[in-house]
């Protein structure tokens, strides 16, 4: 028998980010054995709709709003809000209410009241192998699957085709081996309730580089409004930016405008002038766009663009110098007054 491997993965999913097909083989096994993901039919079928539903490992949300499925009673979104907040998350997205409330009691987790739970480890894995196997409207699509069926389970994840996924399949059954087995890597890590959060606090070491003349004339700072304290907060500390991005303003940010406790800038963790990666700052970028309690956004600039509520998306102007004008390097944003 020839054990599935992170490389089996990489070569379905070429695009995946860093090596989370390392990191998220655990969680990926233990799903696929859980589930009876577990000859090479299966895999490759199930394989190749997380592939596109999650863009190759990078999506562990849907990328709309959700706004669209507000009031769809056959998603169970009775409440106002719902579409927003019970948009699609996971690698197979789990979407609306009713579905989050099953999840939610399979696995004995607060998802209906902590919705982001989805996104993180190990449940964007489960959720996916427990909607394959347990709750799609066709039934258990591994089932589908032995019979070669592949666009069946296509229609059994999303409900209508998608020829490309078709190519993620013809790819796995090509790298998948015959005689596929699907190793037990042990229990996949559980998020960690003793996990240190991150607090975003001055004197910790994250205040950019003293000799930069900006840096100088405009020290850094954390301090918010409550609404925007709370964002940034959440932000730092979501499962998939915990350690990779940094948050701060700082004094008279941005310069001019002085909205110091309504706009932030989101760096690497190295903090202030630390490089954001870019498949992390569009994902970032999403995130807070998509921010099912908004504190509205009044304009952002990140790589060279700049929406604002006004003017929709824009080149932007030039910044000022040692602050990376062109906000290639960070994001930045700035919210509207309370009202």
């Amino acid at each position: 028998m020839t054990v599935l491997t992170p490389a089996h993965l990489r070569a379905i999913m070429p695009n995946i980010p860093q090596k989370d097909e390392v990191t998220e083989f655990p969680a990926c096994c233990n799903a696929m054995r859980r589930f009876h993901i577990t000859n090479k039919k299966r895999a490759a079928a199930w394989l190749a709709n997380v592939a596109k539903e999650s863009g190759h490992l990078f999506y562990v949300e849907e990328i709309a709003s959700g706004a669209a499925y507000e009031g769809r009673a056959d998603l169970g979104n009775t409440h106002p809000g719902d579409g927003v907040r019970f948009k699609g998350r996971g690698y197979i997205q789990i979407t609306g209410r009713a579905n989050y409330t099953r999840v939610a009691r399979a696995f004995d987790i607060p998802c209906v009241a902590n919705p982001d739970l989805l996104e993180q480890m190990p449940w964007r894995w489960l959720t996916a192998g427990y909607y394959w196997e347990q709750m799609s409207s066709l039934g258990n699509l591994n089932l589908i699957a032995d019979q070669g069926n592949f666009e069946s389970t296509v229609l059994g994840v999303r409900g209508g085709p998608d020829p490309e996924r078709r190519d993620y399949y013809d790819r796995a059954m090509r790298v998948l081996p015959n005689d596929l087995t699907i190793p037990s890597p042990g229990p996949a890590p559980a998020p960690d309730p003793e996990r240190k959060a991150v607090v975003l606090k001055a004197g910790l070491g994250k205040d950019g580089n003293p000799n930069v003349a900006y840096v100088r004339e405009h020290p850094t700072n954390y301090i918010w409004r409550s609404d925007i304290e709370k964002l940034t907060t959440r932000l730092v500390n979501m499962d998939r930016f915990y350690k990779k991005i940094w948050i701060n303003t700082y004094k008279k940010h941005p310069p001019g405008w002085n909205r110091d406790t309504t706009s932030f800038d989101v760096w690497g963790f190295g903090g202030r002038g630390d490089v954001l990666p870019v498949e992390i700052g569009r994902e970032v970028f999403d995130v807070i766009f998509d921010d099912p309690n908004p504190p509205n956004i009044w304009w952002t600039i990140y790589r060279g663009r700049m929406w604002t509520r006004a003017g929709g998306d824009q080149p932007s102007p030039p910044g000022p110098p040692d602050s990376d004008p062109q906000h290639n390097n960070h994001i930045h944003v700035t919210y509207l007054d309370a009202s």
